[in-house]
């Protein structure tokens, strides 16, 4: 685990030094994702996310699950777990190459990562679970994709029946300190392509000055 420790803190200092964009959690000096499992701490706990969310319900070992923006693979490989197999598409590679190690490290075989947008994203495999966990844009520009062209998306690689699991942004929540877009309106475009089963709060550790954020099940019409 050690030699695993070695290789993150190696492609963490990468990402600060090569990537030009935005490095989520660089304000902490901690990685974005945090996982208990291998004694990994970042700003937003990957276990204490899955208590919040509460979604056991829904995942069984037939089910396959695409993960949108999946940073450092962290969401994926818990997921692992519980579910058939699980894909991971990141635009970063310093992030990818960090999915992979841990997922070499915990000898998974159910668990890939792609490095792409999923703006070009291809596949022709078909979901019976997609992630959408604060990306469906991203404040550091590089997603291209409206609201309206990301469901699309999202609608074309679910399965029938196929669910979506929606955070809110950090944005997307008003404070003092941001300029909020309004989760509102995100929600009525949601809904009038998905059935919406659960909508509530999920607490948020990252920003620190965002405490909650919002969370939705949707299922494909």
């Amino acid at each position: 685990m050690s030699q695993l420790k070695n290789e993150i803190t190696h492609q963490l200092e990468l990402e600060r030094k090569e990537w030009k964009s935005l490095v989520y959690g660089g304000d902490l000096n901690l990685p974005y994702q945090g996982y208990e499992r291998i004694g990994l701490k970042g700003c937003r706990s990957t276990e204490k996310r899955f208590e919040e969310y509460n979604i056991s319900k829904y995942l069984d070992s037939t089910k396959t699950v695409l993960d949108i923006g999946s940073n450092m693979g962290l969401v994926s490989i818990y997921l692992t777990d519980y579910v058939k197999k699980v894909i991971g598409i990141e635009i970063n590679p310093y992030l990818v190459n960090i999915g992979n190690a841990v997922k070499n490290e915990l000898q998974l075989s159910n668990v890939e990562f792609t490095k792409t947008r999923f703006e070009d994203y291809n596949t022709d495999e078909r979901f019976d679970i997609i992630l959408s966990l604060a990306n469906d844009h991203t404040i550091d520009k590089n997603t291209e994709f409206t609201l309206f062209e990301y469901l699309k998306k999202i609608i074309s690689l679910l399965k029938k029946d196929g669910l979506l699991f929606f955070e809110s942004q950090a944005t997307d929540v008003q404070n003092k300190f941001i300029k909020a877009v309004k989760f509102g309106p995100k929600v009525k475009v949601i809904e009038d392509r998905f059935i919406i089963l659960e909508r509530k709060k999920v607490k948020s550790d990252y920003p620190t000055n965002i405490p909650h954020r919002e969370f939705l099940v949707c299922k494909k019409k």
